[in-house]
């Protein structure tokens, strides 16, 4: 129940407080609301330290907690109110109480960033417990029923000091936490990144069992896993001493050596291959085992991507690449451009080639990820320019891919042979015809004089047909200078006109038309490709009017069906193409026919295009003599 006290507390005139106490109504000064809060608290809320003090003088209660589970002195301590502290300071107050969960004042401010306030309170805290006359009810941190709530703050301000407070009076290291029972205070540690916390309490016997819980991304971290991705050295050590074989007998998907390559803490991954070179902990997870056996499974150790796909951690794709769920320590390394633990993991037995669950080696990741000194690095050390992955890609390939013409030029000083072919009958030239830039195409080109261009996938895809479809800004004479033969123009399912009237202006297509070798105009002009139809079908789709008319003038059959709509005309009605209506209508197209039985009206095909249906039947007889002399009199 809200009393006259409650209001009069939180006023900033304290003079009608003073009134009401002086009054006589000190038998409601704890009167609580329907949230606990006494006037008191209402007064620390309102930081009106005056009132406060008047309420102290009369004997309010500093013990009372609300629905949040905060004394006075709590709530106080949370907001930083360091006028209102100074007030119980004065009236000698209990500053050690322990809120509803065991936390003193001091660590409450501490957990809020009032790192002053908290230095003031532990000072006096410290100077009440000294005396021989102490409170009765005061706390020392560390000896409460919340002493591991107070490590859980300590940890998560890092305050070494705190810890080490709280550990020399007593508080479980071995415990988890209340609100986390997998998550003990050496793991919390790591979880938060406060490594001098964490190797303090592995010193002090913390136990180093245990695996992060479901409430953090890091799920199925050890400590072992977290030494190696904050790369200390020295909590290492001092797990590796605890527990010798655990390096060894790791069932996890990712080691803690795959971790320590991949964020470049060269000094843990020496660390780990050392302590597997001295055998320490080998025989004790497997008596056959030898230090030379153990150290080649840590260096060969391959990322378990099936393990991987249970969610063994929350986010595994944030915590680790997708495209190392596969890979062994070399491979990592090369692909991240870890030079020195490439060279570490070299001298320790690892195999150039070796490869991943892909059977891709070290040399691809390095030329997946751009890594031109990695892949010279590995060269040196006598890698294979031609190993091939399980679709038979070739590092040579991924560059190409990629358009890097250092790594292209790296490969090719090591070996690399650019005719090898993938699974798909691609080669490098092939890919590079797709990458985002002409300047791998124009290298290669060079490279093989141009002889290349001709080469087909196994889709039917000719090179030429490819970097013709290319945005690049190499001019159409460009090809047409490399490619002077007729068969580097024919293909089974292509056809290179089509990528001419896609992606060349109009300019360009009229020199392709001349340039064509001779004969071969009248095949290609008709030919229909396995996608995209004939090139006046093409054309019409895309509605390029002037090339539409180049065609025909060049001799393209009007009335060839040449896809699933028909004829050309028909094409164009069925997708809505106007423009190219009314051109192929002047050109003397048949707007309804039959063919094997079956009836075709260029009406019919435009059914979801009213605009080209209103021009068939009203417009295009209102456009005046010049197209009339074109139309067919049915």
């Amino acid at each position: 129940m809200v009393t006259s006290l409650h209001i009069a507390a939180q006023a900033r005139d304290s003079s009608v407080l003073e009134y009401l106490l002086a009054e006589g109504l000190q038998s409601n000064i704890d009167a609580q609301a329907d949230t606990g809060i006494t006037p008191l608290i209402a007064a620390v809320w309102a930081k009106r330290p005056r009132n406060v003090s008047l309420l102290l003088s009369n004997g309010a209660n500093i013990g009372v907690i609300d629905v949040l589970g905060y004394t006075p002195i709590h709530l106080a301590a949370k907001h930083g109110h360091e006028e209102v502290v100074a007030i119980f300071i004065e009236h000698g107050s209990d500053l050690g109480l322990l809120d509803s969960v065991g936390l003193t004042p001091e660590l409450v401010a501490r957990k809020c960033g009032h790192t002053t306030l908290a230095n003031v309170i532990k000072n006096y805290v410290n100077e009440q417990n000294d005396k021989p006359n102490a409170l009765p009810h005061s706390q020392v941190q560390g000896k409460s029923h919340g002493s591991l709530e107070a490590l859980q703050v300590a940890i998560d301000v890092g305050d070494l000091e705190l810890c080490t407070r709280l550990v020399e009076n007593g508080t479980d290291l071995n415990s988890g936490f209340g609100w986390c029972k997998g998550c003990t205070p050496l793991l919390y540690s790591l979880v938060k990144g406060e490594i001098a916390i964490s190797e303090f309490l592995v010193s002090q016997g913390a136990s180093i069992a245990g695996r992060t819980c479901e409430l953090w991304s890091t799920r199925g971290f050890t400590a072992f896993h977290y030494a190696a991705v904050w790369g200390s050295t020295m909590l290492l050590r001092l797990l590796l001493e605890k527990a010798p074989s655990e390096i060894h007998v790791s069932p996890d998907p990712i080691h803690p050596i795959h971790l320590a390559v991949l964020k470049n803490n060269s000094d843990c991954v020496e660390l780990i291959l050392y302590h597997a070179r001295q055998g320490r902990g080998a025989v004790l997870s497997d008596p056959l085992n030898t230090p030379r056996e153990a150290l080649s499974r840590l260096v060969n150790m391959q990322v378990r991507d099936d393990m991987l796909h249970w969610s063994w951690c929350a986010a595994p794709g944030e915590l680790f690449p997708e495209t190392l769920r596969t890979a062994k320590p070399l491979h990592i390394a090369a692909s991240k451009g870890h030079s020195r633990i490439v060279q570490i993991l070299l001298e320790h037995g690892t195999s150039i080639d070796s490869v991943d669950g892909k059977h891709a080696t070290p040399l691809h990741y390095a030329a997946e990820n751009g890594q031109a000194g990695m892949v010279k690095l590995l060269l040196d050390y006598a890698a294979n320019p031609n190993a091939v992955d399980i679709s038979l890609q070739s590092p040579c390939m991924i560059a190409a891919a990629h358009a890097d013409v250092n790594l292209l030029q790296t490969l090719m000083k090591g070996g690399a042979d650019i005719q090898l072919r993938s699974w798909c009958g691609q080669t490098a030239l092939n890919c590079a015809a797709n990458s985002r830039t002409k300047d791998a195409f124009v290298f290669l080109m060079n490279a093989t004089t141009g002889q290349g261009l001709g080469a087909g996938d196994e889709l039917g895809l000719k090179v030429l047909y490819e970097a013709m479809c290319c945005r690049w800004d190499l001019p159409i004479t460009y090809f047409l200078n490399l490619a002077p033969l007729a068969g580097i123009y024919e293909s089974q399912s292509y056809n290179i006109i089509n990528a001419a009237v896609a992606y060349r202006s109009t300019t360009e297509f009229r020199m392709l038309l001349r340039r064509l070798p001779t004969g071969l105009s009248p095949s290609l002009l008709d030919y229909r490709a396995l996608i995209e139809g004939t090139p006046l079908h093409l054309a019409a789709a895309l509605s390029k009017v002037d090339t539409l008319n180049l065609l025909l003038d060049a001799g393209a059959q009007l009335e060839l069906d040449g896809s699933e709509h028909g004829t050309p005309l028909m094409g164009a009605c069925a997708t809505g193409r106007l423009a190219a209506v009314k051109l192929l209508v002047a050109r003397g197209a048949k707007t309804s026919y039959v063919r094997d039985g079956q009836f075709f009206s260029a009406f019919a095909a435009a059914k979801y295009h009213p605009e080209v249906r209103r021009w068939l039947l009203v417009g295009r007889f209102l456009e005046g003599p010049k197209l009339l002399a074109y139309k067919e009199v049915e």
